[in-house]
Formats: C-alpha cells, structure tokens, sequence
C-alpha cells in the first residue's frame, strides 16, 4: 500500500544507528522508544526526530503504532 507521497506505508527507517543525540525517521511518526529491560524511556507523536542526549549508552528498541520494532544503539 502507498501513501500520496508514493512510498510504502509502515516502512519507516531510522537513522543514524548507531546514534549519540538524536534519532531522525524518514517519515513523520508516532513512536516510543524502550530500554533494553523494556521500559518506556520516551513518547513522540508526528515526530521526524527523537531527542536521546541524555540517555545511557546501549540497546533501545523503538516500537512504531503498526507494531513493528527496530533496534537502535546509543553510544558515546
């Protein structure tokens, strides 16, 4: 399925990974992003950008509204 930009729907990609300040998502997106033991450690609605500065170095996982996840890696 595509949306009116022509791209397919629920393949967002996020970048850079690994990161260290912020994570940029190829399309606008309601996401959270969890910590390794699966704690909710952060909430974005319509968001292109996620802010991660001060978080701890290690494996978040972001959780997309269709239910898909991506691993990211914060590191210093």
């Amino acid at each position: 399925e595509k949306d009116n930009d022509g791209r397919t729907q629920g393949a967002v990609s996020v970048f850079p990974n690994p990161t260290s300040t912020q994570l940029n998502f190829t399309s606008e997106i309601d996401a959270a992003l969890y910590d390794a033991t699966g704690a909710r450690v952060r909430v974005v609605r319509n968001a292109t950008t996620l802010d991660i500065a001060d978080l701890a170095s290690g494996v978040y996982y972001v959780r997309f509204t269709d239910g898909t996840t991506q691993q990211v890696v914060i590191q210093r």
